[in-house]
Formats: C-alpha cells, structure tokens, sequence
C-alpha cells in the first residue's frame, strides 16, 4: 500500500491509515457474531522475565530460514546500496534497548531472588532476542532505502519490497514473545508463543524465499548461500514424512476417521446416528485433554455429551466455566459408578440424559462389573 499510493511520505501514510481502518472495519463487521459471544481468558500483558529462548531452540524453530533470511537481505542492498556503520549500530540498538529494558523492569518489579534468577538466565541466553530484533532492524532499514533511493532493481523493485517487510512483520511476530506474553488460564507465555510464531513463521518463509530464488540467479557468494538454502530445506523437508511415520500407523492408512473403531464401537456410532434424533444427549465418560479415546461418541455422531474436555472447556469457556460445567462431573461420576437406581433415574431426567455409553473407556475408568450393569437395568 506504501509503494502503491502517489506523493509524499504523508501521503502515503495517509494511504495506509485509510487501509488499515477499512480492513479493520471489514473485519470487526464480519466476526461481530463472534465478538458478542467470545469470553476472552486474557488476563492481562506480562513481560517475559524469566524464560528467554535459547539460541538452539531458534535455530531449530526457524530452520532454513536461518540462511533465507540473509538471502533476502544480501538482494536488498543491491537495491539499497551500501549499509553504513550507523545503520549496522542501529541494529545493535532495538535489541540492546529491549535487553536492557527486561533487566530494568526485573530489578524493580521482582524480588531479590526472583530478580537474581531473571537476571543469570537472560545473561546467560540473550542471542535470540539480538540476533531476531537485529535481523528486523536491518530489513526495515533496507525497506525504507528500498522505497526511497533510486535503485538498479528495475521491475523486481516492489516484490522486492514487499517480501522484505513481508519478512520484517514475521521476525517482529518472533521477537514479541521475547519481550512480553498474554497471561491467560496458564499463566505461561506457551499460548502466546506458538500462536505468533504461527503466523511469523509462515510470513518470514513466504517472504525470504524470494530472497533464494532470485540469488539463485546470481553469481557469486549470493548463489553459494541460496544453494547452501536450498540444500538446508531439502534436508528439513525429510521431517513431514519421519514425523508420519512416527505418530501414525503406516500400515493402515484410510481416510476414514472411524477405520481404526472396533466392528461394535462403528456399529453402535451408525446406529446413534440414524436412530437418535440430533440435539438428544449421549452420556459418555468425562474426557480427558489429548486422549482419542475420550468423547468418540459425541465427535463422531455430533451428539452432545454432558462434560468433553475440562482442560479445554476451561479455555473457551472462561469465568463462566464455573458455571457451566457446575455439577457435570459429580453427575457423570454418580451415574457410571456412584448412585442407586433412583439417584441415577433423577440424574438422567434432570440433565435430560436419553442414552449412556458403556464402551472400552467408560469400563476402564470406572471399572463396571455385572452388578452395576444389571443396576442400570432396574433404572
């Protein structure tokens, strides 16, 4: 939008406010349902005292985007010009800022000991945060030379531009979490962590391998590390098919999510969902967070259960959770293994409770014997 909009630096600033409010204005309008309805588990912003992340970590999380992102930088000076001295300090300057600010904000916000500990691990692993907010500074440098100074790109001018800030938004996505996370249910960066470096990762990827590309063409030092890019990405792309064959069953593979139920497990499934009008309650076992054995009834027919996911439920459900799930796990408990039949006739009638499941989970976890099922039957 920058490049694109005639003028001056006001206008084009102008420009780019305009856009940004209408896309803002698109977007709220078009998720407005969903903003009525959100319950939001933020709690608040919280800088990152005491976990910064170490120097492997990056290199295995950005992979070949560790040579990517130089390619893209050596192609943009050809557009920029030399770098100067004072741009290479200006580099140096945002992370040390940053660095200096955590500490800062550690020797008066902490404890003495909680501040000690800050202070020996970000001493002790700084490299992500310099090499990451280094990396940014220089591309939004070679993006304003780019946009301002005459250059011997010719056509390839604006793709030029756009992959670097392209990339620059991706590496800024990466250095927040260095900085600050969201506090939410967890009260840990983890959330925050691995949903920006989603979308960095996909950003800095689609623009720093146009960096690799058109080095490739190049000659040179330029050519040498695009290929040395290429081969790096040749060597990670083994991990999709090693992870595959590492989390599945290679033997069966099927399309079909219910290829792997047992024969009655399929039937009884089939079954609920003709016979079993949509909305009707199936009471399965309460689930547990990761477990694919837990709430196979109620995913696969689309039949509520009473309880799925706590860990989870707690998440998306927020300070209303307490509220929601109020008396859900004592019912199922009471029905499965606790309650007399007159106790587990009144439970199924007031959470309106037409079918229970009694499959694989519900007798592993709680242990049903002859006893219990012909106490059901009395019901």
């Amino acid at each position: 939008v920058w490049a694109s909009v005639p003028g001056g630096w006001h206008e084009k600033l102008g420009g780019c406010v305009r856009f940004l409010c209408t896309a803002v204005l698109l977007i709220v309008t078009v998720y407005w349902p969903y903003f009525l309805t959100a319950e939001s588990q933020v709690q608040g912003i919280t800088l990152n005292f005491f976990n910064p992340t170490q120097f492997r970590q990056l290199v295995l999380v950005l992979g070949p985007f560790t040579l990517f992102v130089p390619c893209l930088m050596l192609w943009a000076t050809r557009s920029s010009g030399p770098i100067r001295r004072t741009w290479l300090l200006a580099c140096c300057l945002l992370p040390a800022v940053l660095f200096l600010f955590l500490l800062t904000m550690a020797a008066v916000a902490l404890e003495t000991t909680e501040m000690e500990v800050s202070f020996s691990r970000w001493v002790s692993a700084p490299f992500a945060l310099m090499i990451v907010g280094g990396s940014l500074v220089m591309l939004v440098v070679l993006a304003v030379r780019i946009n301002s100074v005459e250059n011997r790109l010719g056509d390839q001018r604006l793709p030029t531009l756009f992959s670097v800030l392209l990339t620059a938004v991706g590496l800024g996505l990466i250095l927040m979490p260095e900085v600050f996370y969201v506090t939410d249910y967890f009260h840990s960066r983890m959330n925050t962590l691995f949903k920006f470096y989603y979308q960095g990762w996909l950003m800095i990827g689609l623009g720093s391998s146009f960096g690799v590309a058109i080095c490739l063409s190049e000659r040179g030092f330029r050519r040498t590390l695009a290929s040395l890019s290429a081969v790096l990405l040749a060597a990670c792309l083994v991990f999709a098919p090693a992870a595959a064959g590492a989390k599945t069953s290679l033997d069966n593979l099927d399309l079909d999510a219910m290829a792997h139920l047992g024969p009655d497990q399929r039937s009884m499934m089939c079954w609920i969902q003709e016979h079993v009008p949509s909305g009707t309650r199936v009471l399965e076992a309460v689930g547990s967070s990761y477990d694919a054995d837990s709430n196979r009834f109620s995913t696969f027919t689309g039949r509520p259960t009473l309880l799925g996911w706590p860990g989870h439920e707690v998440q998306w459900r927020g300070s209303h959770h307490a509220e929601y799930s109020a008396g859900r796990a004592d019912v199922s408990k009471l029905i499965f293994s606790g309650g007399g039949p007159s106790e587990i006739a009144r439970a199924l009638s007031d959470w309106n409770i037409h079918f229970v499941i009694v499959g694989p989970r519900e007798r592993r976890l709680v242990k049903i014997d002859g006893a219990r099922e012909a106490l059901w039957w009395g019901v």
